[in-house]
């Protein structure tokens, strides 16, 4: 097997601080800054293609510092994340067919991803088995759909996160984790228990044509592009929350407004959930 690359996470550039300093970032509030030789910036910035740990920590050695001292020193720029490993291909899961779920099957394609889509032959049922275990399922403009996809996630282990569009705001989530957290009939019955009508209004709008703000769509895509990577256990940059989305872990994203983080749990009137 390979060994494992690294690189410089793309939005570092490394500065030389002040004489023997230099900083990992822009922001010193959430960056590293570390005592170093002033060459040890130009090392750094030059790491835009992924190089072994071993070849970065033989560079890193050349400014001066022992092989135990670039050996310590790659081991806290990678715990950082300052230095990411080399992205490789992961498959993800995708369920629908709105221009949201088009766009954001291309801009995780174009994210090292590879989206798997349900085959004509594969019912919910099939295709919730076909996956759940190894595949995270990520299920887009499906509000409607809740009955449906809380019935073939009852028994299943899945991981499942919706993104949708309620008018001209995202909805990430809520996020269910390994079969822990609320199912979609749990979001269902939540939103029920906002507006007596939401049933309905939920099924007349997956019928109806709904053009879309291109600029709050391509919002909606980059977060949940974000919220995958994290899902998947990419690296953040340095000073951002590292942790895994966790179950029932849902964001609102709302251009005009602001995003909103909550936590939304198992409905207790659910039938699948309930029991």
């Amino acid at each position: 097997m390979a060994a494992q690359t690294y690189m410089l996470a793309p939005d570092v550039v490394v500065l030389e601080r002040e004489p023997g300093m230099v900083q990992c970032g822009m922001d010193a509030t959430r960056v590293g800054v570390l005592e170093a030789h002033p060459q040890l910036a130009g090392v750094l910035n030059r790491l835009r293609i992924p190089l072994t740990r071993q070849t970065i920590e033989n560079l890193i050695a050349r400014t001066g510092l022992s092989p135990a001292a670039a050996r310590s020193l790659v081991e806290d720029l990678i715990s950082y994340n300052i230095l990411w490993p080399e992205p490789r291909l992961q498959r993800i899961a995708v369920l629908g067919n709105s221009v949201l779920a088009d766009e954001l099957r291309d801009a995780l394609m174009s994210d090292h991803f590879q989206p798997r889509t349900p085959l004509h032959t594969e019912s919910a049922a099939d295709y919730i088995d076909n996956v759940a275990g190894y595949l995270p399922i990520v299920a887009v403009d499906m509000l409607g759909g809740a009955v449906k996809w809380a019935q073939a996630l009852q028994r299943s282990k899945a991981t499942w996160l919706p993104v949708s569009m309620l008018d001209a705001r995202g909805i990430i989530g809520p996020v269910r984790v390994n079969g822990a957290g609320p199912c979609p009939m749990c979001a269902h019955l939540h939103r029920i228990d906002a507006d007596a009508q939401w049933h309905e209004v939920a099924q007349r709008a997956d019928a109806a044509v709904r053009p879309g703000d291109p600029v709050v769509r391509t919002a909606v895509v980059m977060h949940a592009v974000v919220t995958i990577r994290r899902l998947l256990g990419r690296p953040s940059p340095p000073g951002a929350p590292t942790a895994r989305p966790l179950a029932g872990e849902l964001k609102e994203i709302d251009l005009y407004g602001m995003v909103q983080h909550r936590f939304v749990l198992e409905h207790p009137r659910c039938p699948y959930c309930s029991g």
